[in-house]
């Protein structure tokens, strides 16, 4: 969906090696339809608009006959997660063959949250005993000026559904601290708007959760990446 994510172009060429046939739906100006190791494109239209996208998407894979479906960028995970937590409502576009191929690509819908909300994904690591560090969600500067006391500076305000650095801010002091929480706080849509946004059925864009502190750690940074199917790490000889 997101036109300038220049990664996911990767995917197919590894996809294709590790025995998959591929296919993409997006619009027809994305990076991603550039690759010679797609075997079709189905056009994404660029009103995105829940229902419509469903459509498209269901269409896309009784088409190519997908079992797997990967969203190459977080719009397009909040989009997928929509259709998945509101089955009901897209019956009459997302047959139940489809619904199953997007839930085992996914997730079950309980799990959803740990996945996209970065406050929920904190609470899940620190209940399983999963290292992690210091911090908690607040809904007030009073709140954040309370934990603050307790972790200490340097710390990070983040919303807690945003991505490459949007929506984070590494924080010094306390005043940097409030100038921070009161920017995330007024990128929280108002009634207005959010009633705007379900008319034209752009409601799957999710901004209702809360703001999340986290402690800063020093060390280097680092990223691991993994595929799993079924709840399983999945390798070459998987």
């Amino acid at each position: 969906m997101e036109k300038d994510r220049w990664a996911p172009a990767r995917l197919p060429k590894y996809l294709v090696a590790a025995g998959f046939r591929v296919a993409a739906l997006c619009p027809p100006t994305n990076v991603l339809v550039e690759p010679r190791h797609l075997e079709a494109v189905f056009d994404l239209h660029d009103l995105h608009a829940a229902r419509r996208m469903g459509r498209q998407l269901v269409t896309a894979m009784k088409t190519f006959n997908a079992q797997f479906v990967i969203p190459a960028d977080e719009s397009s995970v909040a989009v997928l997660h929509a259709l998945i937590r509101q089955a009901p409502h897209f019956a009459d576009i997302i047959p139940p063959e489809q619904l199953q191929i997007l839930t085992s690509s996914l997730g079950h819908p309980d799990r959803l949250d740990g996945m996209l909300y970065k406050s929920v994904t904190q609470q899940l690591a620190r209940k399983i005993g999963v290292r992690a560090p210091p911090g908690g969600t607040v809904a007030s500067e009073a709140e954040a000026v309370e934990l603050a006391g307790r972790i200490g500076f340097p710390l990070y305000v983040k919303q807690s559904f945003s991505w490459a650095g949007w929506g984070v801010a590494r924080c010094e002091t306390q005043a940097e601290m409030l100038m921070a929480l009161e920017e995330a706080m007024a990128r929280k849509p108002g009634l207005v708007k959010s009633l705007v946004k379900r008319m034209v059925d752009r409601a799957w864009f999710r901004s209702d959760k809360g703001i999340d502190l986290q402690k800063g750690i020093d060390g280097a940074p680092a990223m691991y990446c993994v595929a799993a199917v079924d709840g399983h790490v999945a390798d070459r000889k998987s």
